[in-house]
This record gives structure tokens, sequence and C-alpha cells, in this order.
């Protein structure tokens, strides 16, 4: 149940620095775009606000991204935050992911632990992370967590192997 507080307590924090950024105007312009195309590099920190946003190259430092939807697709040799509408991870991050949206989509081959708060929380088949903290309305996992995993939702649908720990909260829970 302290783990369970403990994630509360951190994806209350995400919420409102995302609210925070949202609201001074830095989230997004209208009908902009960033991309970073599968064959470019970037050395340091990726900050980007646009309405799309497309990463499908690498980025060897860490990533902090708002807008409408973000998409990751490369190579994150770092963390990643972002805030978003709808956000899809996918790829390999060596750091941790750190997400909020209203529909937040992992699926990274490799990444550190995972902090996720969004209405409809999705985990791939191809997740292979460290440890994993979502909470959402519809939370459903799969993939591999090599230690703890602590999920809250009204509906949990668990289908990960996981190496230690489980904690879930949930009206509906299904493993």
């Amino acid at each position: 149940m302290k783990n369970m507080k403990r994630l509360g307590v951190i994806l209350g924090i995400v919420a409102i620095i995302t609210v925070t950024v949202l609201t001074l105007g830095v989230a997004r312009a209208a009908n902009s775009r960033a991309e970073l195309a599968a064959d470019q590099t970037v050395n340091g920190v990726y900050v980007r606000a646009a309405e799309n946003i497309s990463l499908r190259g690498t980025v060897n430092g860490d990533v902090i991204v708002a807008g409408s939807t973000v998409e990751i697709e490369g190579t994150i040799n770092g963390s990643v935050y972002a805030a978003a509408e709808r956000v899809v991870v996918r790829g390999v991050v060596t750091g941790n992911i750190h997400a909020v949206g209203s529909e937040v989509e992992v699926a990274a081959r490799e990444a550190g632990s995972v902090f996720v708060a969004a209405a409809d929380v999705k985990f791939g088949d191809d997740l292979r992370v460290q440890n994993l903290f979502a909470a959402g309305s519809d939370v459903r996992t799969r993939g591999e967590v090599a230690q703890n995993m602590y999920v809250g939702g009204s509906t949990v649908l668990v289908d990960s192997k996981v190496g230690g720990d489980v904690a879930v909260a949930g009206e509906t829970i299904t493993i």
C-alpha cells in the first residue's frame, strides 16, 4: 500500500508539472510539426513543443516533448519526458520513460523504469523494462518487467512476465 501511495504522489507531481507547462503555452503551436528523421542524430537534450512530434532518429541525451501527438520510434540514449494527448513510445530508451496524456502506449524494446499516467494506458508485447508504474482508467500490461510492477486503474489487465513484486489496485482486475 505504501508503494501505491508513492506511485500516486509521483504521478500527481508529473500531472501538475504537465498542466503547468501546457498552461504556460509551451506545449504547442497550431498545426506545427517537429520531426527527427531515422537518419538524423542529436547529441544533447532534445526539447520540442509542437502539435505533432515524431522521433525516428537517435538522441544521445534526454528527450523533453509536449504537444498533441508524440511518437518516439528511434533510439533514445537518455530518458523521455512526454506530455501529449497521445503518446506512443517504441524503439529503445536506455533511461526512464515518463509519460502523461489521454492515451499512452509504451512498447519499448528496452527501457529503464516506466512511469505513466493516462486515461488509456497500453503496454505492448515488445515491452522490456526494469520497473513499471502506471495509473489510468483502463490499464493493459503486456511484455516483460524485470523487477517490480505497480498498477492502479478502474479496469486493469495484467498479462506480463514480472521478475519481482506486483501491486495492483482497481475495480476490475484481470490477471
